[in-house]
């Protein structure tokens, strides 16, 4: 139902909704303290200053002005961006051993309460 996810955080140290939003479609225009940069360089969305709110204006003037050609390519780049991202090895090996983790400890705190 959403054409952009915009956000200007302080702080992520990840941000999964930014995937979340891109594997949907949705360019994102986020503020630059995240690890998700050079968006506009990747045609996925913008990542901007905090500091310049003239920036996140000119910004969204832009999302609203788009014509349907612009937006489907952007919104088709953010969407390809995320299942290419998903589909690295890397991603999933770590995927795996975050969650082989979680489970070890859960294993753990079931064991000294029992």
């Amino acid at each position: 139902k959403y054409h952009f996810f915009i956000l200007p955080t302080v702080s992520e140290n990840f941000g999964h909704v930014f995937l979340e939003a891109l594997a949907a479609g949705c360019p994102l225009v986020i503020s630059d303290r995240t690890p998700w940069l050079d968006l506009e360089n990747k045609s996925i969305g913008w990542d901007l200053t905090l500091e310049n709110p003239e920036d996140w204006i000119n910004t969204i003037n832009l999302c609203i002005s788009m014509n349907n050609e612009e937006y489907n390519k952007t919104s088709s780049n953010a969407r390809s961006f995320a299942v290419d991202w998903l589909k690295d090895e890397k991603v999933e090996q770590d995927t795996i051993m975050i969650l082989d983790y979680s489970l070890s400890k859960d294993r753990e705190r079931i064991t000294q309460t029992t």
